[in-house]
């Protein structure tokens, strides 16, 4: 009898021990590496509110070349639920504008003529973003989150104009509130997040997590 009920205990203890490896397994995790693509980025959405681009005169707007938003961040679980960790990015569009310029001569002539140009001015932001991540929900290898970061962007432009060339850039500060993110698999899958900020509207991409 007594050998029955410590053979018992042995297989109770065996049973609990396979069930909760997975979940040791799991939170014994610690790293997590994303690679992200936002085809809504931040300089998309600027345009939205944007309607000259620098341009003079009567110049108007051709329809701009977005390429999205890359993606990398790396981040470390300080809590089973809490993730501390730094997204970096790019960003890039190019512009082309054509447009003209009226010219008067003054007196006694009164004749006039116009100018016509074209132009091109290419945009790139460089992002890089601490930020803090929470997981509300993680079961069955499907996990839900949000979270908050704030962003120093570095927003480099070039004009390259038929009448002049230019080029200037700009630090500033920005932020990204991550509203959903989602994660499909336990040590690695499908990842994307529904937010707004510098990592834009949203995203799409793959996780990896040892």
């Amino acid at each position: 009898m007594k050998k029955y009920i410590t053979l018992n205990m042995h297989s109770y203890t065996l049973v609990i021990l396979l069930t909760l490896l997975p979940v040791v397994s799991c939170y014994s995790q610690k790293h997590e590496i994303k690679v992200l693509y936002s085809p809504v980025s931040l300089l998309r959405m600027d345009s939205w509110k944007n309607d000259s681009d620098g341009a003079n005169g009567s110049a108007y707007k051709e329809d701009p070349a977005f390429y999205g938003a890359l993606m990398m961040e790396y981040n470390r679980y300080i809590e089973p639920w809490v993730k501390l960790g730094i997204n970096v990015g790019v960003d890039y569009r190019t512009v082309k504008l054509r447009g003209s310029i009226n010219h008067f001569s003054g007196y006694p002539d009164f004749t006039g003529w116009t100018t016509f140009y074209t132009q091109t001015t290419k945009d790139l932001y460089l992002m890089v973003a601490p930020q803090l991540l929470f997981e509300y929900y993680n079961s069955n290898g499907y996990t839900l989150g949000s979270g908050i970061a704030f962003a120093m962007i570095q927003h480099i432009e070039n004009i390259d104009n038929d009448m002049f060339k230019s080029r200037k850039s700009d630090l500033k500060p920005f932020f990204h509130i991550e509203l959903l993110n989602f994660k499909i698999g336990e040590k690695n899958g499908l990842t994307g997040q529904l937010g707004f900020g510098h990592k834009g509207l949203f995203n799409i991409g793959y996780f990896w997590r040892w």
